[in-house]
């Protein structure tokens, strides 16, 4: 080991102060050194401890594993083949689990060492602390999980939007039975609480309360107080005073000690209980009731605002229509509501920073065909315009401090149709070098600094495919997407449309860092992502799924996808699809 020794005298200042672990082991997989970052991220007592033993063998001691982001712990490094460790580098990332029972994410980079005639002294294993990181990514998911959910109960909208509903419970319709109860998980889910209740008001002189949804109590306590719906008053819960706070639409608070009720409040955490008013047509008709431990950030204050706005937006739009059932304008009422469902749904999040946000503003731009309705109704409903009108306005307000995104719940959704082979195409005959040109031109403008060149012959004859044009062009945006961002920023990006006996082909190419052969096939896959890309470095959530989505929509078109590319020498992504009938003959 004198050479490994003579190399670690060289690098003993770095080695010690690094706040990255490093663990040194040699050609035969025992470890030699550990720096003090190493000893403090393993819980070890010293680097005696576990000196000379197999690398291997520690690693065993930590229970590496997958923890849904992330592959398995692959220790091909420090496996010895001939006693001669692999000669490349690799990079892998794991949860452990330490000695105080608490785990760690860290990303484990092997890198051989040799000698200055190139021969191997062995392995040093780089550990960097990822849990900070991944725990916040993993909230982050939970909570995209949860939106997604109640997207998908939003539209569902439409199978009850003409069930009838007592008037004098302005909030409580069929429909906000599904919605509610994925409003109060999301929120639960979002700020940790104890307890989420949302709750209607029953439009009599005592105001009893009606439960809607419930979210972290038991479920006992949730039957006992569902049961109870319509038989409490307000003045069962609140002071005159926090009544009088509320319906100036005000949000209350109240402190454990002093919370009233009927029923028993010790199957929860809190310590105070926030009654946040919902208020519609300018009257509270309801309220969330959120238990909290610790005072609310301002951050938070704001979500839960933005979630009782959302809340009566929704029962504003669900009961607008549900009271119009003339069968003049049942028709247009219900094309124009599945209108605005599908317009929701497509014009999903992009980046998907707040979910809440994004929820918000998606249904702002979805709202927009009551416009189009309201113009549509001009004459024939003046209450039903002024009801459209009502919805409108705050919905505009809240669009100005909102943006568009549309790639990530766009791909969930799309990926959910196509795992319940709901996923339809809208086929007809398009020229495939004017779609893909529209496309690329739209790149064009989004990024001037990026040099994106189309090679098609303007003058040549279109080329007829049947297709989905949306989709066609769905795909063509993922391919330049992707060139862009894994491209460096001084190279171009080539697309090129091919014509052939009977099919036609789509080329991107760019020259970025290149595909293992070993990921080519695997990055079509579902959930998919190469080792070492730097979607993976960052914990990115974006699921993996758009070059899936890629191959599957392709493959609805009758056509193929594929990848070329050599490391260091950048990669063409193609798709296929056959010509029409018309063209290839």
């Amino acid at each position: 080991m004198e050479h490994i020794d003579e190399a670690m005298i060289q690098l003993s200042a770095l080695f010690t102060a690094s706040p990255d672990g490093v663990i040194i082991q040699d050609v035969e997989g025992n470890i030699q050194r550990l720096n003090p970052a190493a000893l403090a991220l393993l819980e070890l007592t010293s680097e005696e401890e576990c000196k000379s033993m197999p690398f291997q063998q520690l690693m065993d001691r930590y229970q590496p594993r997958d923890a849904q982001l992330y592959p398995a712990y692959d220790d091909s490094l420090s496996t010895i083949i001939g006693h001669k460790p692999a000669s490349s580098a690799s990079k892998h990332s794991a949860i452990l689990t330490l000695p105080s029972h608490n785990a760690i994410c860290v990303d484990i980079t092997s890198t051989p060492l040799s000698d200055n005639q190139q021969q191997l002294l062995g392995v040093l294993h780089l550990f960097h602390d990822m849990s900070a990181l991944y725990q916040s990514k993993l909230e982050s998911q939970r909570a995209n999980k949860a939106i997604f959910t109640l997207i998908k109960a939003i539209s569902h909208i439409h199978e009850s939007i003409y069930a009838a509903s007592p008037e004098e419970d302005v909030l409580h319709t069929p429909s906000m039975d599904v919605i509610g109860q994925q409003l109060t998980d999301l929120i639960s889910q979002l700020l940790k609480t104890p307890a989420v209740l949302l709750v209607s008001f029953k439009r009599t002189p005592e105001q009893k309360l009606h439960y809607i949804a419930i979210s972290g109590l038991p479920d006992k306590q949730v039957q006992i107080r569902k049961q109870a719906s319509g038989h409490y008053p307000l003045s069962e819960f609140l002071q005159p005073e926090e009544i009088a706070q509320l319906e100036r639409q005000q949000i209350v608070c109240v402190e454990r000690a002093n919370q009233r009720s009927p029923f028993s409040i010790t199957s929860t955490a809190s310590t105070r209980f926030m009654w946040i008013p919902l208020v519609i047509q300018n009257q509270v008709a309801g309220v969330l009731i959120i238990g909290r431990i610790d005072p609310c950030t301002e951050e938070e204050m704001a979500l839960i605002k933005a979630v009782a706005t959302l809340t009566t937006l929704l029962t504003e739009c669900v009961k607008l229509f549900a009271r119009f059932k003339d069968p003049r304008l049942e028709g247009i009422v219900l094309k124009e509501t599945n209108a605005i469902i599908n317009e929701f749904l497509n014009l999903a999040s992009h980046e998907f920073r707040t979910p809440l946000t994004v929820t918000m503003g998606n249904i702002q731009l979805a709202l927009r065909r009551l416009e189009k309705l309201r113009s549509e109704m001009a004459g024939q409903s003046e209450e039903l315009s002024r009801g459209i009108e009502r919805v409108l306005n705050p919905l505009e307000y809240a669009s100005q401090s909102t943006r568009v995104h549309e790639r990530m719940i766009g791909n969930i959704i799309d990926d959910s149709r196509l795992q319940a082979h709901k996923l339809e195409l809208h086929v007809s005959r398009a020229d495939l070098r004017q779609l893909v040109a529209e496309v690329v031109r739209t790149y064009q403008r989004r990024h001037p600094d990026r040099q994106i060149e189309l090679e098609i012959d303007p003058l040549a004859e279109p080329i007829e495919v049947m297709v989905d044009a949306n989709r066609v062009k769905q795909v063509t945006h993922i391919y330049l997407t992707n060139a862009i961002q894994f491209s460096p920023e001084g190279q171009p990006i080539t697309v090129k449309v091919r014509e052939g006996e009977k099919d036609a082909c789509v080329y991107v190419h760019d020259n970025g860092p290149g595909i293992a052969p070993e990921d080519q096939k695997l990055i079509w896959e579902r959930f998919y992502r190469a080792k070492g890309t730097a979607l993976q470095n960052e914990l990115d959530l974006s699921l993996g799924l758009s070059l899936y989505l890629c191959k599957e929509l392709i493959q609805l078109h009758h056509g193929e996808v594929g990848v070329k590319s050599n490391p260091g020498q950048g990669e063409t992504f193609w798709f296929m699809l056959p010509l029409s009938p018309t063209s290839s003959s």
